[in-house]
């Protein structure tokens, strides 16, 4: 098996890369776990706004505005929106993911 490591989430190109970098900052500690590091729902969706951003930016995205609708169908009624929201406008993100939401 091979792991390849990144530290950073996004290249400093992006406007967004700051806040994402260095993606363990954005990491916990699972629960139960000793090993197991993962983000929370909110910065899991955030992330994958950046991710499509990034897609967005480059070559297009297609079928990735699909996950952002099905994370918030299952996860919609626990994440914390107004938290999402107001780290969106600090990452850059807040009228990209709007438009996104929008669909």
């Amino acid at each position: 098996m091979n792991v390849e490591y990144h530290p950073n989430l996004f290249a400093k190109r992006y406007i967004f890369a700051d806040y994402f970098n260095p993606g363990w900052q954005h990491a916990v500690l699972k629960e139960n776990c000793k090993f197991v590091y993962e983000m929370t729902h909110e910065k899991f969706y955030m992330y994958m706004i950046a991710h499509l951003a990034k897609h967005y930016l480059n070559s297009g995205s297609g079928i990735q505005i699909m996950d952002i609708w099905v994370y918030n169908k299952r996860y919609g009624n626990v994440i914390n929106k107004q938290y999402i929201d107001a780290e969106l406008s600090r990452a850059n993100l807040a009228k990209f993911a709007k438009a996104v939401e929008s669909l």
